[in-house]
Order: C-alpha cells, then sequence, then structure tokens
C-alpha cells in the first residue's frame, strides 16, 4: 500500500506537442514543477 499522494492534471495538446519537442516528459515536467512550487509568488514560467 502506497502512502504516496498522487495528483493528476490535464495539460492542453499544444503544452504537450511542446513538450514532446523538448525532451523525455519526466525531465521537462518535473522541472518546470519545481519552478512552480519552489517560487510560489513568481509568475509561471513559459514552456
Amino acid at each position: 500500500m502506497s502512502l504516496a499522494k498522487k495528483t493528476s492534471v490535464s495539460l492542453e495538446p499544444s503544452i504537450v506537442a511542446q513538450l514532446d519537442t523538448r525532451g523525455p516528459r519526466s525531465t521537462v515536467i518535473n522541472r518546470d514543477l519545481e519552478r512552480l512550487y519552489k517560487n510560489p509568488g513568481e509568475k509561471a514560467h513559459r514552456l
């Protein structure tokens, strides 16, 4: 039994297309999520 909280997100097709061109999704998404959550007061970075 996992105690980890699961979170799901919906991404616009245009964002998914950008992620496909930038490289492995897990690396890109983790990096962008880190930016958002480490600096919650700042504006979100564009993908």
